[in-house]
């Protein structure tokens, strides 16, 4: 029987890692074709981003909910589970608890997308990968917290390899300044990134509720809050003529919506069954690989500073989790 049990575990594990794989090399791929396609002779492209993240949003809300039902309910108590998802809670703790994380939330998702207008996939990519900047800058300014030297050092050559990744040689002024207008707006999807997860783990511990739970009512808060703004600058009727005059990008927004919520639903699962470190470890190398991918798919060539680049990120971020799991073992 433990024979068993070991191996369903490995076996349950393999499966988080090929699904996370999958998902989003996947979610990648369409994301760049998304905002760098071209999608017909004149050269319209689709630069819609409220509307994408309203659906990628919208099919994270009925993800989570197919998940509480599916994991979480028996045939019988599926309407009381229901009944209680919507009325345990004070409206009160609705909008001041899960109305700030959705903010949060949204806004990391809206700047990480929209950053796609002024730098390639592979330097979001690797930008979204430098949480180790905003947690460092926010600890010593916030907390005054005091770090190792070889933190220090981490950060450094994280800091210096997006850099050089970013290095261009003869390029315009106005190229430089969207370049750094898209980073800024990286920086910002990370920052708000450190505020959601303190946020989401805090809300957890003071209300003792499930991990989809938090997934479906931050979902819904955001599509409210998308909305809202949608209805009253009246871009969704751009966004679906759009996608009128060009059937492809309805094909890539439903596969890019899928995967994203399937992605985002096996992380929590593995988060919730294994660590937060197993799964950090994977979506780490699910990003190195999500850069070879876009090189491989898009036919981007790197440069040797771009090379180099890479190989700095994510030494630093390796090192990182390979430090953690350490002190893991010590503990």
């Amino acid at each position: 029987m433990a024979f068993w049990s070991f191996h369903h575990k490995w076996f349950e594990l393999f499966s988080c890692i090929i699904s996370i794989y999958f998902c989003y090399l996947l979610y990648g791929v369409l994301q760049e074709r998304l905002y760098k396609t071209k999608y017909s002779p004149d050269g319209a492209q689709f630069g819609y981003s409220l509307f994408l993240l309203f659906l990628q949003c919208l099919s994270h809300t009925v993800f989570s909910i197919t998940c509480i039902l599916l994991f979480e309910t028996t045939g019988r108590n599926k309407k009381e589970r229901l009944y209680s998802l919507v009325y345990r809670h004070e409206p009160r703790v609705l909008f001041k608890g899960y109305g700030l994380i959705a903010g949060t939330y949204l806004l990391a998702m809206f700047f990480s997308n929209h950053a796609l207008h002024y730098v390639s996939y592979p330097l979001q990519t690797l930008g979204k990968s430098s949480k180790m900047i905003p947690v460092m800058l926010m600890g010593i300014v916030v907390r005054k917290k005091k770090y190792s030297s070889s933190q220090y050092l981490r950060v450094v050559l994280l800091s210096f390899g997006v850099f050089l990744f970013s290095y261009k040689q003869n390029v315009t002024k106005t190229t430089i300044n969207s370049q750094i207008f898209g980073i800024t707006l990286l920086l910002a999807s990370l920052l708000m990134d450190g505020l959601t997860g303190p946020l989401q783990e805090r809300f957890i511990q003071d209300k003792h509720i499930s991990t989809y739970e938090i997934m479906f009512f931050q979902n819904l808060f955001a599509v409210s809050y998308v909305a809202i703004v949608l209805l009253l600058t009246r871009s969704w009727l751009e966004a679906c003529q759009f996608i009128h005059l060009h059937p492809q990008v309805f094909k890539d927004i439903v596969i890019f919506c899928f995967t994203s919520a399937v992605g985002q639903g096996v992380i929590v699962y593995t988060i919730c069954n294994y660590s937060a470190l197993v799964c950090a470890t994977i979506t780490t190398t699910r990003k190195f690989l999500s850069v070879l991918v876009s090189y491989m798919v898009f036919g981007h060539v790197p440069s040797f500073y771009q090379f180099c680049g890479v190989f700095l990120v994510f030494i630093s971020i390796f090192w990182e989790i390979y430090e953690k799991y350490r002190a893991q073992k010590i503990n």
